[in-house]
């Protein structure tokens, strides 16, 4: 399977973990509430979480040739330890896919959030007035 294939599928299996579990907190929160009905409440109010965390997950594919090439080249068919190492970090990218598909909404609000606190007091330094939330 393609690398770019071993994410994507991942991050699909990731997203429906995380959505799956929080589904199944509404659940139990709401007893008269179907599982059903609780993942259909989830996906209409989380829309936008979704769409950013697609973003995400477009940026990773974005940067993911500038870190790693995992094509086995004839070169590394000489040299069995390259072939090992490459194989290895296939099933790697593998389980780290799945981990990335289910926190990556968590992972980016961690970042630009950091980010835009950053900003906050910059601006409060500066004395700039930014738009409120």
């Amino acid at each position: 399977m393609n690398n770019y294939m071993i994410v994507a599928v991942g991050w699909v299996i990731g997203q429906a973990i995380y959505a799956t579990k929080k589904s199944w907190d509404l659940q139990r929160a709401n007893a008269d509430l179907s599982f059903r009905d609780a993942l259909t409440l989830y996906f209409s109010k989380e829309t936008a979480a979704f769409a950013f965390g697609f973003l995400i997950f477009c940026a990773a594919l974005f940067m993911l040739p500038d870190f790693i090439n995992m094509d086995i080249t004839r070169e590394d068919l000489r040299n069995t330890e390259v072939v090992k190492w490459k194989k290895y970090f296939i099933y790697f990218l593998r389980g780290i896919s799945v981990v990335f598909g289910y926190l990556c909404q968590n992972l980016g609000y961690y970042l630009f959030g950091k980010s835009e606190k950053i900003l906050e007091k910059r601006s409060q330094v500066d004395g700039i007035d930014l738009p409120k939330r």
